[in-house]
């Protein structure tokens, strides 16, 4: 990225989650509406890096590509993670490593069990071998994307994609809020049910139910 942060067409921007789950930071896709408003046409999202919990990137980007290291034992973090299920492509860097080989063909093999157990789609996820020591398989990488983009116009699968976009973006701003108006109850309604709980006169889920119920602004005095 050093080599290419100057060009006056490309905007790199590094974003902290800030305690966020998922693998994107709060304020990630409202970055992305504004590189999209301001006309750039590729905008590439690189998530912190998948665990079991950080695969939010699926309901976020059109394709999502998930690298792999070879020799680190990715074949088994991948079942772990469930990466074969929202990888669209898959790539195995520092392939000029001896064992990359074993990487790949091994990724291609849980990739093709895979396919046993599902219903088969439209489009078949790819494993590309990329060096960035020798610059090998970027071109074959960015063939993959745009090969995966035409499937997603063509079938129509875009619209879909799309559609999971916007719904992410409403919840997860919609949870913003609410985690918001938690904080700000924290010295008021919060703190009189966790005095309520302590005291072994409420449980959490009634306590729960009535906090929502206050923020959505039917007042209740009684807890139901």
């Amino acid at each position: 990225m050093s080599d290419i942060a100057m060009d006056p067409g490309i905007f790199i921007r590094s974003m902290a989650t800030r305690g966020a789950m998922g693998g994107l930071s709060r304020g990630c896709l409202d970055a992305v509406d504004i590189l999209d408003s301001a006309g750039f046409d590729i905008i590439i999202i690189e998530t912190v890096g998948v665990g079991q919990d950080e695969v939010e990137i699926v309901q976020a980007a059109h394709t999502v590509v998930v690298a792999s290291a070879p020799g680190l034992g990715d074949d088994i973090q991948a079942i772990k993670a469930g990466v074969l299920e929202i990888a669209d492509i898959h790539i195995v860097t520092k392939c000029d490593r001896s064992d990359a080989n074993d990487t790949i063909r091994s990724l291609k093999g849980m990739l093709k069990l895979g396919d046993l157990t599902k219903v088969a789609s439209g489009w078949e996820p790819q494993v590309v071998g990329t060096s960035a020591l020798k610059e090998q398989g970027i071109a074959d990488l960015a063939n993959a994307i745009d090969g995966h983009r035409k499937y997603l116009l063509s079938s129509g699968e875009i619209k879909t994609r799309n559609r999971k976009i916007a719904e992410t973006r409403m919840l997860r701003i919609a949870e913003a809020i609410i985690r918001g108006r938690f904080y700000e109850e924290r010295q008021g309604a919060v703190s009189n049910l966790c005095d309520q709980m302590v005291n072994k006169k409420l449980d959490p889920h009634s306590a729960a139910r009535w906090l929502l119920t206050n923020l959505n602004g039917e007042k209740k005095d009684v807890f139901v």
